[in-house]
């Protein structure tokens, strides 16, 4: 399982992003640097697909899926899209950390 795989669910957005903001500050990444997805606008293909790739001029990278309203059963996700997440988070992958936020 893959340990850099975050998921943050609720109705509070300010206490997301905090916790949000506290992971990518742990492992330190800069904020700047944090390439963010919307899950409901642009599905989450794209995100995945960056999370897998390496990190460039740095150790580490961040990802962020926002509005991922399918683990709330608001919306459906794509057979393929869902394998995909599935497959990342049994990935071990050191260089990425991915945050999920369900708001």
């Amino acid at each position: 399982m893959n340990r850099n795989c975050y998921l943050f669910y609720g109705n509070d957005h300010f206490l997301i992003k905090k916790e949000t903001d506290l992971v990518f500050q742990e492992n330190e990444i800069d904020l700047k640097t944090v390439e963010f997805y919307d899950a409901e606008e642009e599905g989450i293909d794209a995100a995945i697909t960056s999370a897998m790739t390496l990190p460039f001029l740095a150790d580490k990278k961040g990802v962020v899926i926002k509005n991922a309203l399918f683990l709330a059963g608001k919306t459906k996700l794509a057979d393929p899209e869902a394998e995909k997440l599935i497959n990342f988070c049994n990935m071990k992958s050191e260089e990425t950390i991915l945050v999920i936020q369900v708001t």
